[in-house]
């Protein structure tokens, strides 16, 4: 079983904080309607609607793979600076 965190924290009335093991959110809702913004790149707009009835849209920013490809890129670009600056040693 493995484990989790998630912690959620109340800034004003409607208006949370969520904390997890990878990423941090804001998520607002005022009567039925709610939004949550994530730092992830998620973004998360959501209807409760009478009975058992609900809407839920999850948009991504980024995907995941982009965000993958531009620390990858930021990584090489970091190492072939360090290498340039122990050349010219």
């Amino acid at each position: 079983m493995p484990l989790t965190f998630r912690k959620r924290i109340r800034i004003f009335p409607g208006v949370y904080l969520n904390v997890g093991k990878k990423s941090v959110s804001l998520s607002t809702r005022i009567g039925p309607v709610g939004k949550t913004w994530s730092t992830s790149g998620r973004h998360t707009t959501s209807v409760d609607l009478p009975g058992a009835l609900g809407y839920r849209s999850t948009t991504t920013a980024r995907s995941r793979q982009a965000k993958k490809d531009e620390l990858t890129a930021r990584r090489d670009a970091a190492r072939a600076r360090r290498d340039a600056r122990r050349a010219g040693r």
